[in-house]
């Protein structure tokens, strides 16, 4: 509840009402531009945290390898992950699901499956034989994923997976046994500055660069999903 603390005298509850809503909202929007003007907005800080870095070069140094021109990731388990459901039978529903639906639109159920051939095809994916003895594993997991529409791409649609989905509240997900770590992405402003001093600009794309890193083999089992 607020109160008024105007400096004329209100002549009833509604003005009062209205001053105090008016400065409040004023205080909002004054916040907002400070938050703006800061120079962190900009890329530039203070001090970098120490943490971060710290455990940026563990994970390169523990979990990342390079062979054969290819780059290898291990996922950032949690020491004391919780128990990681199978999710079996809800992506298998899903994907049954997706299937059906775009029955209803031919072409792009034929472009969802030329998306999953390419990628086994480029080895970014690979099936599991039916062969493979599955109680010996220590953790399976399956991952549902959907089509979502593009607009103005040489693809119609992309393929998420929901990594947070899970059958029960009471159950864990995939995104609760990773380690939640802070983004190294660069920032713009210290991209865009460089590039603007020099009389020439070249800019390169690593095409699919996220496929092009791949899984460490025992995490494999955790990221199964069906197509």
């Amino acid at each position: 509840m607020a109160a008024c603390k105007s400096t004329k005298r209100c002549k009833n509850v509604t003005e009062c009402i209205i001053q105090a809503y008016v400065k409040g909202k004023r205080s909002i929007q004054e916040t907002e531009i400070e938050k703006f003007l800061t120079l962190e907005s900009i890329g530039i800080n203070t001090c970098e945290n120490k943490e971060n870095t710290n455990c940026l070069q563990t994970y390169q140094n523990t979990a990342i390898s390079y062979e054969n021109g290819k780059y290898t990731a291990k996922l950032p388990w949690k020491l004391d992950h919780p128990d990681l459901p199978s999710n079996m039978a809800i992506a298998k529903g899903r994907t049954d699901n997706i299937i059906k639906r775009l029955l209803r639109e031919p072409h792009l159920l034929q472009k969802y499956s030329e998306i999953f051939n390419d990628q086994d095809r480029r080895g970014f994916i690979e099936s599991v034989p039916d062969t493979e003895d599955d109680n010996n594993k220590h953790m399976i997991h399956y991952i549902p994923h959907h089509p979502v529409k593009k607009i103005l791409r040489l693809s119609p649609i992309r393929i998420v997976y929901a990594c947070s989905c899970k059958p029960q509240k009471d159950l864990a997900r995939l995104n609760d046994c990773l380690m939640s770590t802070p983004s190294f992405l660069n920032d713009l402003t210290k991209i865009l500055m460089p590039f603007r001093i020099g009389k020439y600009g070249i800019s390169t794309d690593i095409e699919e660069a996220f496929l092009q890193i791949r899984l460490d083999k025992k995490a494999r089992d955790a990221t199964r999903f069906f197509c």
